[in-house]
Formats: C-alpha cells, sequence, structure tokens
C-alpha cells in the first residue's frame, strides 16, 4: 500500500516508496505538494470540501468506507483506489496518515473472473469449479445443476464434489492433488 502523511493544511509531508510507484511520482515532486496533486482535476473541488470536513472532524476511516475514490497518476492516467485516513497528532499539530490501496489488480481478476464464468455457463456440458485448497465448490454451471438435479446456488459452499458424491474427503483430496500435479487432460475425468 502507498502511504502519503500530511500537515493540517493538506500538505504532503511524508510519502513511500510504494505511493511513489503507483502515482509515477518520484517524492520530491510530492513534498511541500497540496494532497489534491494527486486527485483527478474534475474531483478537486469534492476532495476539497471533503478534506475541510474531515479537518473538523478528523476520526480514522477505513479502506472501503468511501467508495469511487481515485488517483491520478503523474503521466494523467486515473487508478480506482481505496484510502484509510487516520489522524496522527504530533506535538500540537493533528496530521493525517493516508493509506491508498490501488485496485487495478483486483478490478482486473474481478473481471477475468466475470468473463470467465460467463463463458462457463454457456458450456453445455457441466463444469463444476472447486477450491482446490478448501475442496470447496465455488461454482457450477446450469448444466451440472440440471444434472444432478439441483439449483447451482445450492451446489455452491459445499466441500463434496455434487458430481462425484460417493468420494470421501480423502479420496477428493487425492484427486486435486493428482489433477493438480499433471498437464491438464485431454478429457474430463468421469
Amino acid at each position: 500500500d502507498g502511504v502519503a502523511v500530511t500537515d493540517e493544511s493538506g500538505a504532503i509531508i511524508f510519502v513511500n516508496s510504494s505511493l511513489e510507484e503507483m502515482s509515477g511520482y518520484d517524492r520530491h515532486e510530492l513534498l511541500g505538494e497540496a494532497v489534491e496533486k494527486l486527485v483527478p482535476r474534475g474531483e478537486r473541488g469534492s476532495h476539497d470540501a471533503e478534506h475541510r470536513r474531515y479537518r473538523q472532524a478528523p476520526i480514522p476511516r477505513l479502506m472501503g468506507q468511501r467508495g469511487g475514490l481515485r488517483l491520478q497518476r503523474r503521466d494523467g492516467s486515473i487508478a480506482d483506489v481505496e484510502i484509510a485516513l487516520a489522524p496522527m497528532t504530533l506535538g500540537s499539530q493533528t496530521l493525517t496518515v493516508a493509506t491508498v490501496r490501488d485496485l487495478s489488480p483486483r478490478l482486473a481478476l474481478e473481471s477475468e473472473r466475470s468473463l470467465l464464468l460467463e463463458v462457463l455457463g454457456l458450456v453445455p456440458d457441466a463444469v463444476v469449479v472447486t477450491d482446490a485448497a478448501a475442496l470447496r465448490v465455488e461454482y457450477v454451471n446450469d448444466a451440472a445443476a440440471a444434472l444432478v438435479g439441483r439449483p447451482a446456488t445450492d451446489l455452491a459452499g459445499e466441500t463434496n464434489s455434487p458430481l462425484r458424491p460417493e468420494l470421501t474427503p480423502t479420496q477428493q483430496r487425492e484427486l486435486v492433488d493428482q489433477l493438480a500435479g499433471q498437464e491438464p487432460p485431454d478429457r474430463f475425468v468421469d
């Protein structure tokens, strides 16, 4: 996570290397600058108002409590972020510690997962996706649900395979371990 510390006026007095990397700015380009330098241009007015409200009642704000936050990088590109805020008293000043998390990797994974599940939903054959570590059913397509005669929503989260309910947990673990250690099969296991 990136970290920035601002003084009471909102000037940046510290940044870590993760925030430098995330923003594309060198720390010397940020130190002494208003934190709005990292806020997209069209959002700076609303950020300024939010900053004033926070300064009046500085209380910790956890990641994810306020959605729709974005960071403007040095190259002008925008990143969706989560930000946690925490006041820190140093002498007579109350500083603000902002922890910034770039959501781009998570959003990309969620998009890929959504696309994969959409494709698996179109497959006419039964498909069951299982968490290999927990042996928990994560996804069942409509064809698999129809095959076992239960709604897909009822099957997700179960710890035994709906397609092979006769397998003991030990047998399931052996099968998963065997499949994990080899190239994908030419055909699916019955």
